[in-house]
């Protein structure tokens, strides 16, 4: 028998590592969105500095640094409701009956 069916509430090791697997790419993903808002930050940054302060040049800065910290902030609030909701997952796993030995006794 496998053992999901032997005991259908006792979490597995398939689920766990689901689990853990999940919470690292979520650890990606906010990376991932942390290195776009530096580089569309810096970009607006360096714009301001390097180029003389036309109107046009200050517009695609000023762009630029809004998007950037835009994505920084939907970034942050993606990965703490995906971090909320696998811990409410793990507490879960981790309070799911544990049963006992096996009937006939055997271990």
């Amino acid at each position: 028998m496998a053992p999901d069916s032997e005991h259908p509430d006792r979490p597995i090791l398939r689920d766990r590592l689901a689990l853990d697997r999940t919470k690292l790419a979520n650890e990606r993903t906010l990376l991932a969105y942390l290195r776009t808002t530096i580089v569309l930050v810096l970009a607006g940054v360096t714009a301001l500095k390097l180029f003389p302060k036309e109107l046009a040049i200050v517009v695609i800065a000023g762009v630029l640094l809004v998007v950037g910290f835009t994505t920084g902030a939907i970034g942050a609030v993606h990965f703490l409701k995906t971090h909320r909701r696998m811990n409410r997952w793990s507490r879960r796993l981790d309070t799911a009956p544990r049963p006992g030995p096996p009937p006939d006794g055997r271990v």
